[in-house]
């Protein structure tokens, strides 16, 4: 298992970011903090309320349930943002120069385009709920929340493409790669049946490259 630690590089490379970049990594870090405390603080309010007040906070299990999806696409969201994805990067430890690159390209681009396809299959869940439309709690519909997915997988597929390779040439290169997947995925040119042994076959690979496990757990599933 792999989950990279910054190198003093990137560290230099974070202080460099612009403005409006830190302010967006910011945001994402105070906002992880602010539902983790929710997660915690809900609960114990209602602890106390029942305890002593015989009473309770309204829809706190809903709301801690779908505070829990937030939380995972936040983190997964800055764990891609840090390039600190859980992944099994067995072969890449063999590798060096080129290749390793190489490697990093093909798993980033197959780990994007496997995030992007399942920011796609979410639409559908979120267009039930609407239509469905089935409130969270306080006026809030569930849909509203469920967008956590689309947004959180769609920033974990952009910020693998772009940490794909250290230059512009590569980063194109993996979103060209990742779109064709993405494109196959979505139209299907041919019979799925067909795909099947091939689309695996590239997952094990990806994976054994340093794709992320998670990509590997949803692009097996889909």
């Amino acid at each position: 298992m792999n989950a990279e630690l910054p190198s003093p590089e990137s560290a230099a490379a974070a202080t460099r970011r612009p403005t409006w970049l830190r302010v967006l990594f910011t945001g994402e870090n105070l906002l992880t903090t602010l539902v983790l405390a929710a997660m915690v603080l809900l609960p114990c309010i209602e602890i106390v309320l029942r305890k002593f007040f015989r009473t309770g906070v309204p829809a706190s299990v809903p709301i801690v349930q779908h505070l829990v999806l937030i939380l995972g696409m936040l983190g997964g969201a800055i764990a891609a943002r840090e390039g600190r994805l859980l992944s099994m990067a067995t072969l890449t430890t063999w590798l060096k120069g080129r290749w390793q690159s190489g490697a990093r390209l093909v798993a980033n681009s197959v780990g994007g385009a496997i995030s992007a396809l399942l920011a796609l299959s979410s639409w559908p869940v979120i267009k039930f709920s609407r239509q469905q439309g089935t409130e969270l709690a306080y006026g809030v519909p569930v849909w509203v929340v469920q967008l956590a997915l689309v947004i959180g997988f769609s920033a974990v597929a952009l910020r693998l493409i772009w940490h794909a390779g250290g230059s512009w040439r590569g980063r194109v290169g993996s979103l060209v790669l990742a779109g064709a997947l993405v494109a196959v995925g979505v139209w299907q040119p041919v019979d799925p049946e067909q795909l099947r042994l091939p689309a695996l076959i590239l997952l094990l690979v990806a994976t054994l490259l340093g794709a992320p496990v998670f990509t590997t757990i949803g692009g097996a599933a889909i």
